[in-house]
């Protein structure tokens, strides 16, 4: 699938610790990772329909994801 003019998402993801999964499109339109700080882990299926990945990703980003957890607070921390 290829993404429309305007689509902020490429059709691409990572899986790599501490980076979130959603590739974005830059103002070029290149795409590129999210910059933002992951604090969900979850899976998601290749388009490809090959397998399940565990990617990782930010609060901006869970959509499309199944099995979400969140990490990185500390529970019961007062706010």
């Amino acid at each position: 699938m290829l993404h429309s003019p305007g689509d902020p998402y490429a059709n691409a993801f990572v899986s790599e610790v501490g980076q979130c999964w959603r590739m974005v499109h830059d103002r070029q339109g290149q795409a590129t990772r999210c910059l933002e700080t992951p604090t969900w882990t979850g899976r998601r299926f290749a388009p490809s329909g090959e397998r399940w990945w565990r990617v990782w990703a930010c609060p901006d980003h869970l959509e499309g994801l199944t099995g979400l957890r969140e990490f990185g607070r500390r529970r019961g921390a007062a706010s």
